[in-house]
């Protein structure tokens, strides 16, 4: 509930797509914008080294919520459109200020990254909402059953 009223919040502060789209965030689970994944992505020596450009295509919003504290890793920063007005399809080499407990949140259509690790634990949850049905089970949901497995981004 509190992810979900963060993010409305700062949709509201910047886009206005749920006021646009006439969602209700947190959804019923079938209705509104619901969560479509929550993954913990680690980067660390038996994790992952970096986390190169790409979108969370079919969501609307993704939440990245850094667990780790920032002397705990070194690199791995978070690299993400700035919140208000960057074009849609522009690359990027903002790197976002991040620290342990923050709650980033963005249009997940932009463009975004980690970049490369090196060294310590870096652990981020993820959070992606959609317009679909509340997601159940081990996977990320593609269509609008909210039980479909899906792939990968």
């Amino acid at each position: 509930e509190r992810i979900c009223a963060h993010v409305a919040r700062v949709d509201a502060d910047n886009w206005g797509v749920l006021a646009a789209l006439q969602l209700p965030l947190p959804g019923d689970g079938v209705h509104g914008v619901n969560v479509r994944s929550v993954e913990l992505h680690e980067y660390s020596e038996r994790g992952r080294k970096e986390c190169a450009t790409h979108t969370d295509f079919g969501s609307l919003f993704t939440c990245d919520i850094l667990l780790s504290d920032t002397s705990d890793f070194e690199g791995g920063r978070m690299l993400a459109p700035t919140f208000a007005g960057s074009p849609p399809h522009t690359c990027f080499e903002d790197e976002q200020p991040f620290e342990r407990g923050d709650a980033l949140v963005f249009l997940s259509h932009k463009p975004h990254a980690v970049g490369a690790w090196r060294g310590g634990t870096r652990r981020t949850l993820v959070v992606e909402l959609w317009d679909g049905p509340t997601c159940v089970g081990n996977h990320r949901c593609m269509g609008s059953s909210g039980e479909e497995r899906g792939g990968s981004r």
